[in-house]
C-alpha cells in the first residue's frame, strides 16, 4: 500500500521543496507542497497542483511527466 509519508513526501522533499516548500522567500509560483491544504489550493497560475483522486486534473502530474523543458518540473537546470 502506498504511503504519503514513506513514499511520496521524500520525493517532494528532494525534488520540489527548494522552490515549493516552507521558505516563503524561496517559494515560486505561489505553490507550497509541504502542507496538504496549501498543495490543494490553486497556484498563481490558477491551476490546482493536486486534485485528490483526479491525477488527470492535477497540474503536478502534468508537469512531472512533461517532455517540454519549459514546463517540466523540476526544471532541468535543477539537476533533479
Amino acid at each position: 500500500e502506498l504511503s504519503f509519508a514513506r513514499d511520496v513526501r521524500p520525493i517532494l522533499a528532494k525534488s520540489c521543496w527548494a522552490c515549493h516548500g516552507f521558505d516563503a522567500e524561496a517559494r515560486k509560483g505561489g505553490l507550497r507542497l509541504d502542507v496538504r491544504e496549501e498543495a490543494l489550493k490553486p497556484a498563481d497560475s490558477g491551476a490546482a497542483a493536486i486534485v485528490p483522486g483526479k491525477p488527470q486534473e492535477s497540474e503536478l502530474i502534468t508537469r512531472i511527466t512533461s517532455t517540454d523543458a519549459s514546463e517540466v518540473m523540476p526544471p532541468p537546470s535543477s539537476g533533479h
